[in-house]
């Protein structure tokens, strides 16, 4: 099942692609869900949850952003410690990136 999600693709690029014959349509994205190897059904929830808060958060509109702002900010408090190690951070918290 896809997703549709307009992609700001210009003209130009679209026009280069289509002449080397590959016609994908970039506005609808495939819904597989994808994780690191190595993640545990703990990580997996944890990185789900962050996503939705971090995209209602900080990419949609101006109102919801406001709306969910603090929910964002009260489990980034809970499960990204401000000061611990590399190790900890990697196996205890949602994205070993940090």
């Amino acid at each position: 099942m896809n997703r549709f999600r307009p992609q700001p693709i210009s003209k130009k690029y679209m026009i280069k692609e289509r002449r080397m014959g590959l016609w994908t349509n970039y506005n609808w994205q495939p819904r597989t869900r994808w994780y690191p190897a190595g993640w545990k059904t703990n990580h997996v929830s944890i990185g789900r949850r962050f996503g939705q808060l971090h995209y209602l958060a900080c990419h949609s509109p101006a109102p919801i952003q406001k709306k969910w702002r603090a929910a964002y900010q009260r489990f980034c408090s809970q499960h990204i410690p401000s000061r611990a190690s590399m190790r900890y951070l990697e196996t205890f918290t949602y994205d070993s990136r940090l």
